[in-house]
C-alpha cells in the first residue's frame, strides 16, 4: 500500500476511533482492528481503498452498528466546511435582521401582552406569540407546535384470506418478530424522535400486503407477534432484526446491525444469506421442496443463529 493510502486509511479509522468514543477503549481497539484487517484483505485483491472505503460509508455510519449494539447514541456524519460556513453566515445575517425587526416593532408596539384567561402571550406586536392554550409559539412568519418527542403505542389486526404479506421499514432501531399461532397480527412499539401521532396506521393494499412505514422515527423498539400464514419483509437502516421461531417465508435487509434467526425445531428451512462484512454462523439448509425460504441480507454486521 502507498503512502498516501496509509495516510488515507490511518485518517478514517483516526474518525471510526472518535466516532465509537462512548465504546470502552479495549473494545474500541478490538472494533478498529477488525475493520482495519477487512479493508487490508479486501486491498489484496486488487481493489481500491478509495472504492472500499466508499462502499463501507462514512466511519461514523460503520460506528452506529456498534454503538446501536449497545444501546448507546448513534454518531451523524460531519458537515462538510462549506455547509459549516455557510450555516453560519445564514444565522448571523437571520440574526441581524431579527435584531432590526425586534427594535423597529419596539418603537411602535407595546412590549408584552398577557392573557391569563386564554394562556396567550404576544410580545412586541405579535413577533413573538406564545398560545399555551395551542402549544404553539409563533415567531415572525415561522410557528413551533409542541410535540412529544418519545410515544408508545400498540395495537392488533386480525387477517383477511387476502391478506398474506407484512412489509416493515424502519430506520434505527430494534424489531423483534414472534411467531403466533392465531391469525392476528400484534404490535408495541417505543419511539423517539417522530412527529405527535404515535405511528401510521398498518394499511392493506391491492396486492394482500400489510404495510407499517415507521421510518419517521429516529428510533424504534418494536415486538410484533405474527401469524404462521402471514410472509414477512422488514427492511432497515441501523439496528437489530431479531426471528423467533418463524413459520413463513422471510425477506430482511439491514446495511448496519445484526440480524438474528431463531429456527423452529419442526419447521424445515432454505437459507439465501448475503452478508459484506462482518460474521455469520452456520446455518443448515433442508432439501426439502416445501421448506421455507428465508433470505437475510446485511451490509455490516452479524448474522446470527439464535
Amino acid at each position: 500500500m502507498a503512502t498516501t493510502e496509509q495516510v488515507k486509511l490511518e485518517h478514517y479509522l483516526g474518525r471510526l476511533d472518535k466516532a465509537l468514543s462512548p465504546i470502552a477503549i479495549s473494545e474500541r481497539a478490538e472494533i478498529i482492528t477488525e475493520i482495519k484487517s477487512h479493508i487490508l484483505e479486501a486491498t489484496s485483491n486488487e481493489q481500491s481503498l478509495d472504492e472500499i472505503m466508499t462502499s463501507m460509508g462514512e466511519p461514523e455510519q460503520v460506528a452506529n452498528r456498534y454503538l446501536m449494539e449497545k444501546g448507546l447514541k448513534i454518531q451523524k456524519p460531519p458537515r462538510h466546511p462549506i455547509i459549516k460556513w455557510l450555516v453560519i453566515g445564514f444565522l448571523g445575517t437571520f440574526g441581524l435582521a431579527s435584531l432590526t425587526i425586534i427594535f423597529l416593532v419596539w418603537k411602535f408596539s407595546p412590549i408584552i401582552k398577557v392573557d391569563e384567561e386564554k394562556g396567550r402571550v404576544v410580545i412586541l406586536g405579535g413577533l413573538i406569540d406564545i398560545d399555551e392554550s395551542q402549544g404553539k409559539v409563533k415567531f415572525g412568519s415561522s410557528t413551533m407546535i409542541n410535540q412529544r418527542s418519545e410515544s408508545h403505542f400498540e395495537g392488533s389486526r386480525s387477517l383477511t384470506p387476502s391478506e398474506k404479506k407484512f412489509v416493515l421499514n424502519f430506520q434505527n432501531g430494534n424489531i423483534t418478530l414472534n411467531s403466533e399461532k392465531t391469525e392476528k397480527l400484534t404490535w408495541k412499539c417505543d419511539t423517539e424522535g417522530g412527529v405527535n401521532t404515535p405511528a401510521s396506521e398498518v394499511n392493506s393494499n391491492t396486492s394482500g400486503q400489510l404495510l407499517l412505514n415507521l421510518e419517521e422515527f429516529k428510533k424504534i423498539d418494536c415486538v410484533f407477534s405474527v401469524p404462521k400464514t402471514l410472509a414477512l419483509n422488514i427492511s432497515g437502516q441501523n439496528g437489530k432484526i431479531k426471528f423467533n421461531e418463524i413459520e413463513s417465508q422471510t425477506t430482511a435487509q439491514l446495511i448496519n446491525g445484526d440480524i438474528s434467526f431463531l429456527p423452529n425445531p419442526n419447521t424445515k428451512y432454505k437459507f439465501d444469506l448475503k452478508l459484506n462484512r462482518g460474521i455469520m454462523d452456520e446455518f443448515i439448509n433442508s432439501e426439502d421442496e416445501g421448506a421455507l425460504l428465508i433470505s437475510l441480507k446485511l451490509e455490516n454486521g452479524r448474522i446470527l443463529k439464535k
